[in-house]
């Protein structure tokens, strides 16, 4: 007697927690969103204490404006893609790039 495949996945077990580790991304994932927004308010902090101090121009500064403006992005939609997630970190890369080569070279190229 041949019996039917199986087309259903199958249960989760009860007794090995599988069913807990499905709010996993529930719970971490406002976690992580805290998490980096704590993050780039603490690199602020530090990016300003280091301007002040005259590590680098004000122009730089600048720079970080692609990034952050990524981080509200994400946070607020989502990519749908892993490539859509690499074009965004893509165009921010060349943008950071372009602004502080240009606020380094700046007053190099005025003088």
């Amino acid at each position: 007697m041949v019996r039917g495949l199986r087309l259903r996945p199958p249960p989760l077990p009860v007794e090995h927690g599988a069913w807990e580790m499905l709010l996993i991304p529930l719970i971490l994932g406002p976690a992580a969103a805290g998490a980096c927004v704590l993050m780039h308010l603490v690199l602020t902090l530090v990016l300003v204490i280091l301007f002040e101090k005259g590590f680098f121009p004000a122009g730089a500064l600048v720079a970080f404006v692609p990034v952050f403006g990524r981080t509200i992005w994400r946070l607020k939609v989502p990519p749908a893609t892993i490539r859509a997630l690499a074009w965004r970190k893509v165009a921010v890369a060349i943008l950071f790039t372009g602004i502080t080569v240009a606020a380094f070279l700046g007053p190099a190229v005025a003088e």
